[in-house]
């Protein structure tokens, strides 16, 4: 188990306790820390594996996609300006209107672009949504497959029953019997082993284990993220820091309620990671400490705890649990 703690002045004031499993390419497990059996939904950190479809059925190429908006298609965006002007031009050259959404308005997370909005009067959109650019990948596929692109999110939909067909494929995990819920973002979401998560992930690096068309999707995925991680997240994220910082070198991706996936392709590594109370706040030092120790960061150091002054007055501790004792 990985034990992120919360230090201030001299004394710990908090602990989170994480799961990871890291996989090798074939999904063999290499270490665990925790119960891999853990069951859990990955939320927004499948979000390569979920626009594979984008790309495997010829939907990018037939509408023209450029790697940004593929990278777009991979995103939980900040709500930029730069994310917003592409989603409108994929939006336009594609023909899909924003009543096709099934995402709800949110501020966008970039706190100026938050107040940006709110100076401008603008009213809220869909577009604004941190998984816009997953819901226009899968309306994309779906009018290129010509089926009902507006009910593109109901779990009885073609595109939503292939996703199924294929996070099965990836993980070994059936999502036909998975427990399944509504993710934040309106489509359905599956719960399962932590460590089929992983195995999931290292399906983008199994080239020699898929098919044809899957192997290049695959591969497209993973250099659009490399080229482009500003459109997988935004300003001063993470997610985007991490991929430039390692110029590819890890790819990751956060979901919701303290979950973290990635690869590691050089590697050959894939991994996730759930912080067991959700808290994003230490799944990213867990996961900058999980990169590292697996040879995917060099060094990331995390900030200091600041007071309303801006002063440091604390830090975040992370050690296995299992090497600690």
């Amino acid at each position: 188990m990985i034990c992120i703690e919360v230090v201030r002045g001299s004394f710990v004031e908090s602990r989170h306790y994480c799961y990871a499993v890291v996989v090798d390419e074939l999904g063999n497990i290499v270490h665990q820390y925790g119960d891999g059996r853990l069951l859990t939904s990955p939320r927004s950190a499948i979000k390569f594996l979920q626009a594979l479809p984008l790309v495997e059925s010829g939907a990018a190429e037939a509408f023209h996609l450029r790697s940004e908006q593929i990278a777009l298609a991979c995103s939980s965006h900040n709500g930029e300006d730069r994310h917003i002007q592409l989603l409108e031009t994929w939006m336009k050259e594609s023909g899909i209107p924003e009543s096709w959404f099934h995402c709800g308005p949110h501020l966008p997370y970039y706190e100026p672009a938050a107040h940006q909005w709110i100076c401008s009067g603008r009213t809220l959109t869909a577009k604004l949504n941190n998984c816009s650019g997953k819901h226009l990948g899968m309306m994309t596929t779906a009018l290129h497959l010509n089926e009902d692109a507006p009910s593109y999110f109901d779990y009885q939909h073609p595109r939503q029953k292939y996703l199924r067909k294929l996070l099965t494929e990836a993980s070994g995990f059936d999502h036909e019997t998975a427990p399944w819920g509504v993710d934040g973002c309106g489509i359905p979401t599956y719960a399962l082993p932590l460590t089929n998560m992983a195995q999931g992930m290292a399906y983008l690096i199994r080239p020699h284990k898929v098919s044809k068309d899957l192997q290049q999707a695959c591969q497209v995925i993973l250099q659009a993220v490399k080229d482009h991680p500003y459109y997988v997240a935004g300003t001063n994220d993470f997610n985007t820091t991490i991929i430039e910082k390692t110029k590819g070198q890890s790819v990751i991706k956060v979901g919701a309620e303290g979950v973290y996936c990635g690869v590691l392709p050089e590697k050959g590594l894939a991994f996730a990671l759930k912080c067991l109370d959700g808290n994003i706040r230490a799944s990213e030092p867990a996961t900058a400490w999980l990169l590292k120790k697996w040879g995917g960061l060099e060094e990331h150091v995390f900030p200091p705890i600041k007071n309303t002054l801006g002063e440091p007055v604390g830090e975040f501790r992370v050690f296995s649990l299992a090497e600690k004792a």
